[in-house]
């Protein structure tokens, strides 16, 4: 049975954790270490060869873990500004909307009141409002049809 003793004993185990504490990414925590077995003269030998490529493609991940958090950061900001963006148009667009139903009902009550050039001039133009371009070209000429 101490036979087996000095057999254990020439073998060694060897564990290597490549560590990258920059990465924000937690999952670095779950990359496996490098585990290494052999005699003390193989891995003396052989250490630098065999840890080589592990190394290599621990660090890529690493890489691409902290490329990921910022282009999941850069999207985040990107599409908070995306959104304040459309509120900002929406906002604008709601106004415009206001001015535009404020300056026809202004026009109505103009031509209730008979004063059709007034109410001609107060019809706004189709420039602003595309959108309401033949509304606003039909208002006019029904207007210019009452003209004295």
């Amino acid at each position: 049975m101490l036979s087996f003793f000095p057999f254990f004993l020439n073998k060694l185990i060897v564990s290597v954790l490549f560590f990258n504490d920059t990465v924000g990414d937690d999952a670095r925590k779950k990359v496996p270490t490098i585990l290494l077995k052999g005699t003390a003269e193989k891995l003396d030998k052989g250490f630098f060869e065999a840890i080589t490529e592990p190394v290599q493609d621990t660090a890529q991940l690493f890489a691409n873990m902290e490329q990921f958090l910022k282009e999941k950061e850069q999207a985040k900001v990107s599409s908070q500004m995306e959104k304040d963006n459309i509120l900002k148009m929406e906002k604008e667009k709601s106004e415009l909307q206001k001015q535009y139903e404020s300056a026809m009902k202004k026009a109505v009550e103009l031509e209730i009141a008979g004063k059709f050039k007034e109410a001609w001039m107060k019809v706004p133009s189709a420039e602003l409002y595309p959108e309401n371009k033949y509304i606003i070209h039909a208002r006019k000429a029904e207007l210019s049809a009452k003209f004295p």
